[in-house]
């Protein structure tokens, strides 16, 4: 039987695990590789949201991701937070933003005690 070669466990280690990615979640959970993970679902965008020169990259992003809640419906009700998050920028753009597109009116916003949010609604 070979002494433990520490040296020799952490070249196995690296060879498995080059970019040193330490595993989250409890230890009886599987452990997936976040580099293998694959996006769920997609987004329909219409063409007429891409190509307009009236809008800048952030108010596209935030209508993609406004999009992407909507789901067959015309409203929803994402959170400021939630959406900064998900469009890569801070929550002052966001609502910034948002009062540009509803200036423009691609955006209604309005006020909801049911969701306890700001209800989005998109024309379809």
């Amino acid at each position: 039987m070979e002494p433990f070669d520490r040296q020799t466990q952490n070249n196995t280690e690296r060879q498995q695990n080059p970019w040193n990615i330490k595993p989250r979640g409890f230890p009886h959970e599987k452990q997936r590789n976040p580099l293998e993970a694959k996006p769920r679902g997609f987004t329909q965008i219409r063409n007429t949201l891409l190509i307009p020169n009236n809008l800048d990259v952030y108010e596209k992003m935030i209508m993609i991701i406004l999009r992407k809640y909507i789901f067959k419906k015309e409203y929803c009700w994402p959170s400021i937070k939630t959406i900064a998050g998900d469009a890569g920028c801070s929550e002052s753009t966001v609502k910034k933003k948002i009062k540009s597109l509803q200036s423009k009116k691609y955006v209604g916003k309005t006020r909801s005690d049911k969701y306890r949010s700001n209800v989005y609604k998109i024309p379809m």
